[in-house]
């Protein structure tokens, strides 16, 4: 089994940008930063944030640098070559399906991120018939 789930809250380091794609689905990229530890052993973490649909849209409308984010997301690194010519470099992103504010906001601002966050149908609730006349003790 493989799993790739990433799961934090952070800063945004920059405004979010919403753009449209070919097909015209919203999407919106924004840098963040991701911080563990305290002290002299705090380590920070730049990835770029990525959402598409309505979490794009809603993300753009409700952020802005320096704000505070929860997010759940699919984790992809991406190595290519500098612009420079002088070797690879690494790109971090997270490619989110899953949000939330990760610091108090307004009611009608909690429902649009509820709105916008991908459903899951619960599964469907089975009948428990069990008989038991006969059991002996």
């Amino acid at each position: 089994m493989q799993l790739n789930k990433f799961i934090g809250a952070g800063n945004l380091a920059t405004d979010p940008e919403v753009r449209a794609t070919q097909g015209g689905t919203s999407m919106c990229r924004v840098r963040a930063a991701f911080s563990s530890g305290y002290g002299d052993k705090k380590k920070t973490a730049w990835v770029t944030l990525v959402f598409f649909g309505k979490n794009a849209d809603a993300v753009g409308e409700n952020f802005h640098k320096g704000s505070n984010i929860y997010v759940e997301g699919e984790l992809e690194i991406e190595e290519y070559d500098k612009k420079d010519g002088s070797g690879k470099a690494t790109s971090v992103s997270i490619v989110c399906d899953r949000w939330r504010y990760a610091e108090a906001k307004s009611k009608a601002a909690e429902a649009q991120a509820d709105a916008a966050a991908p459903r899951r149908q619960a599964a469907p609730k089975r009948e428990e018939k069990t008989d038991y006349g006969d059991i002996p003790f």
